[in-house]
């Protein structure tokens, strides 16, 4: 009986992972600004941002699931009008806690900003950004048998141990300030434009290809004093399924080192994933570090049915201040990512 629900589990595990990296896994989103939107690389005020996030879900459980994350992202040239090149990259690394599943991808990032708007606050950019993704699999079929398999007397392995592949994203963002206290991005990607056909799913065995899929992502900053309201909604929509998470981070500015512009900061928000579970999150930020902390409400998704602890994710940032020459002269209308 173990090890039907083990087999089954690690069904769900892939099926929830046949996305890609932009699909809805993170809560804290915000922390990997290249897996949301490739039009966001560059897209900060400072000179280089460095990100990593941890993630483990179903801790509890036969198969507990973990993600990793790494990114890098920087300006690397501004023009005399403030239009700059941004361009950046990630690593991601999912495994289950015995090893049964492992992904692995890396991300090269690119991306254009375009500068208009006036002198009274009221900002405009632009972006469109171009990503290259190598990614790659592999799997541990020693728990999963099917029919025909079973040749001269024992069970053969006729899958294979892993696969990788490349992959394209290109996405699109529009950022506007309307003075001092409000400010918003507008973000729409399409990932996974190649969608490669794995081997496993050319024989039929379970749906584990590489899904197509199309992302939004509206996000807004009000100020309205030392305590301002950070609503943010990211959907992904594929063939398979709508993701949906939306919520909102209060934001209180304890102290504020107007020299060096490095306030001192808490936040908490709660977040919500359609028809599947909720979670709340709650962190600092000092000296351009933020670090972050979230927490799933609900014990398990809703779809599956088996008993276990949600996810615990940890997420840090640190954004340095923008002396370089590539960095100096930009206008940033949104700085949520």
């Amino acid at each position: 009986m173990a090890q039907i629900s083990k087999v089954w589990l690690f069904t769900a595990l892939i099926v929830n992972t046949s996305a890609s990296a932009q699909d809805v896994h993170y809560v804290q989103f915000d922390a990997t600004p290249l897996a949301v939107n490739p039009a966001l690389t560059g897209m900060f005020d400072g000179s280089m941002r460095m990100s990593a996030l941890y993630r483990n879900q179903w801790a509890n459980e036969i198969i507990p699931y973990v993600t990793s994350g790494t990114s890098f992202d920087m300006p690397v040239f501004t023009d005399k009008k403030k239009n700059y090149v941004g361009m950046g990259t990630q690593i991601i690394r999912n495994t289950t806690g015995d090893g049964t599943l492992y992904s692995f991808s890396m991300i090269f990032s690119a991306a254009y900003h375009k500068h208009f708007g006036k002198k009274d606050g009221n900002i405009c950019d632009f972006g469109i950004g171009l990503q290259g993704a190598y990614l790659q699999r592999n799997y541990d079929v020693a728990y999963l048998f099917y029919g025909g398999e079973f040749l001269y007397g024992q069970f053969a392995n006729t899958w294979g141990s892993g696969i990788s592949f490349m992959e394209l994203n290109v996405g699109l963002s529009f950022s506007q300030s309307l003075g001092q206290h409000f400010n918003y991005t507008i973000g729409l990607s399409e990932n996974n434009i190649r969608e490669p056909s794995e081997k496993w799913q050319q024989q039929q065995a379970i749906g584990t290809g590489i899904v197509r899929n199309t992302t939004g992502v509206f996000s807004a900053i009000w100020r309205p004093g030392k305590l301002s309201f950070r609503p943010c909604i990211h959907v992904v929509v594929s063939k398979l399924r709508t993701a949906i998470i939306g919520g909102n981070e209060f934001h209180y500015t304890v102290s504020k080192n107007k020299q060096h512009n490095n306030p001192v900061s808490v936040f908490a928000g709660g977040w919500y994933r359609l028809d599947d579970i909720a979670s709340v999150t709650v962190g600092a930020e000092f000296l351009r570090v933020r670090i972050g902390m979230a927490v799933d409400c609900t014990p398990v998704p809703r779809h599956m049915k088996y008993s276990g602890l949600g996810a615990v994710e940890f997420s840090v940032k640190y954004t340095t201040p923008a002396n370089l020459w590539s960095a100096k002269k930009r206008d940033i209308p949104h700085n949520r990512f």
